[in-house]
């Protein structure tokens, strides 16, 4: 962005993201690494055709926390697209232009909100961290990229390195063996065929027709990706010299996907940090508790434990209170919940998961707490997904500064060690405390269980709503 007397002028900077902005391949990613300067690029990739009526664009971030979130693309959007004559509309994410064209921001938290774009057409389709997100997701987006006036119809994403996403297999004819990027494959476009899920890739459409009987020019798309470190952004390294220096003092395995853009490497208990939990010692005004918990059923050395955790809802998101962990058998098991419901009698709700032993104690406790002892399917919303795609959820809340812990509580370092080794290859030891975690943020934040003795949110307590 350049001051040029009266007048702003938003440019992209030369090299890889020029190169992002000019290509024209149908699917075009950017990124590779930290710094690279993709926000900025897909915001000005979405201007394009802000002049016709027609030019519609969907920017998806996996939650809307990730949107709005200071520095975020909402708060970006803002310093460009109102100078351009946009007309912003915060509760909607959305804006509107002059000639009548739209640029709208959306989240794709559970697998289900893609049929919320049921009748959407976007010429323009851009995910932002495209990692974050379900290949599902991703692919049934391209049925609502479709547009009647004839503008191209482009689908556009960035992302940093994730050895373990689907996403490294999309791009992986750029690499090379090291997981780096191979120089000699850059800014080229390929052609693939995607049947019954399957991708064939080709360096030509007539390659691809000739192969497969029956297909033509119409069933194929062009893809490019255009890979950037922190060496692209030059306006980056004026303003702030330090930054270079913040990437090369993470983790060895943090600096070579996030400096260097290698995407080999697999961050282990990387998915939750520690400095995105936000601290308290004095607990604010509370509206309501709940206890979540999760069984073991077994007690050998290596299984997992079972936890009780209470949580509270207050203004600015939710509280862990208190904590019980350890290997109980049955009988002993119910004695030391009953222990600590009593402990805590003002709790609105408890939450069990509905499997194995938690089955049983849901059957037991429901005759003899007075309290509404609630079985659940472990998931974010209202579809059910395995753990690490919940914990990516979950992140997205915490790394928003939803979540409050208490340093001085005598659990907190054992409750911090284990959400911060939780993986996404499965290499940590446990994860009860961070399945209760996940627990509480869904029924707290994405999909908030309302007692019955309070069935309208004030407005001082709105948080449940406004994130879900």
């Amino acid at each position: 962005m350049e001051a040029n007397e009266s007048r702003l002028v938003f440019r992209a900077q030369k090299g890889a993201q020029t190169d992002f902005l000019s290509c024209e391949a149908d699917i075009v990613g950017y990124g590779g690494a930290a710094g690279g300067g993709k926000t900025y690029g897909v915001l000005l990739q979405s201007l394009r055709g802000i002049n016709n009526a027609h030019h519609r664009c969907l920017i998806f971030r996996r939650t809307t926390p990730q949107i709005t979130a200071q520095g975020g693309l909402w708060d970006e959007s803002q310093k460009i697209f109102t100078h351009l004559g946009g007309d912003s509309n915060a509760a909607t994410l959305k804006y509107k232009f002059k000639s009548g064209a739209t640029i709208k921001f959306g989240h794709l938290q559970h697998l289900s909100d893609i049929y919320d774009h049921q009748g959407d057409q976007a010429n323009m389709i851009i995910f932002d961290e495209l990692t974050h997100f379900l290949q599902e997701q991703f692919w049934y987006m391209l049925s609502r990229n479709r547009n009647a006036a004839g503008l191209p119809c482009r689908i556009y994403f960035t992302c940093n390195p994730d050895a373990t996403s689907w996403v490294r297999e999309l791009i992986q004819w750029y690499l090379l063996p090291t997981g780096y990027f191979d120089p000699r494959k850059y800014g080229k476009i390929r052609f693939f065929l995607r049947i019954n899920e399957q991708l064939y890739w080709a360096n030509s459409k007539a390659e691809l027709i000739k192969e497969h009987e029956g297909v033509t020019a119409d069933d194929i798309k062009s893809f490019c990706f255009i890979p950037a470190t922190i060496e692209d952004n030059q306006i980056l390294l004026q303003n702030d010299k330090g930054y270079i220096a913040n990437l090369k003092a993470q983790s060895s395995v943090e600096c070579e996907r996030l400096l260097k853009g290698n995407w080999n490497v697999k961050a282990e208990g990387k998915i939750f940090r520690q400095s995105e939990f936000r601290s308290y010692v004095i607990l604010p005004r509370i509206k309501y508790k709940f206890i979540t918990i999760d069984t073991a059923s077994k007690t050998k050395t290596h299984n997992d434990y079972t936890v009780f955790q209470l949580w509270g809802l207050g203004e600015e998101g939710i509280y862990l209170m208190d904590q019980l962990r350890d290997k109980w058998q049955a009988t002993e098991l119910k004695l030391m919940f009953i222990g600590f419901v009593a402990k805590h009698q003002d709790v609105a709700a408890i939450f069990i998961e509905d499997s194995s032993a938690g089955t049983m104690l849901i059957q037991d406790l429901s005759k003899n707490i007075k309290k509404p002892v609630i079985p659940i399917q472990r998931s974010m919303g209202n579809v059910k997904n395995d753990k690490v795609s919940r914990a990516y959820i979950a992140q997205g809340y915490v790394a928003s500064g939803y979540v409050f812990l208490n340093p001085t509580h005598h659990f907190y370092t054992e409750f911090i060690g284990e959400v911060t080794s939780f993986s996404a290859d499965d290499s940590h030891a446990h994860d009860d405390q961070v399945d209760c975690m996940m627990d509480a943020i869904d029924k707290m934040l994405i999909n908030p269980y309302i007692p019955h003795n309070d069935s309208v949110y004030s407005e001082s307590f709105s948080l449940a709503r406004k994130t879900a």
